[in-house]
């Protein structure tokens, strides 16, 4: 979905890392019957990393800073990074 902010900030972190990547946008109105093979509430986004799929964008975006590193998008300090957590769970209570 292009304009998905869930499926931005997927696409953000993918920029950021430099990680080849295909994007298939659909049409949330009209949705490919083969999205449901991928995520059974035909949400996006979905990362299909070819043994499994993953889901919700904070846990693409966790499992891209695992997988590829450099660079890192969470501070270094326990701190810091508790405080990010706050403000992305804050934010995912808002409806759009």
């Amino acid at each position: 979905m292009k304009f998905c902010p869930f499926c931005e900030r997927v696409r953000m972190v993918l920029t950021l890392k430099n990680i080849p990547h295909d994007v298939v946008s659909i049409n949330l109105k009209n949705r490919p019957s083969w999205v449901s093979d991928l995520h059974p509430a035909f949400a996006v986004p979905a990362l299909d990393i070819g043994d499994r799929v993953i889901l919700e964008s904070l846990d693409i975006v966790e499992y891209l800073d695992e997988t590829y590193p450099d660079p890192p998008i969470k501070p270094d300090d326990i701190q810091s990074r508790e405080k990010d957590n706050q403000v992305l769970q804050l934010f995912g209570k808002v409806n759009y």
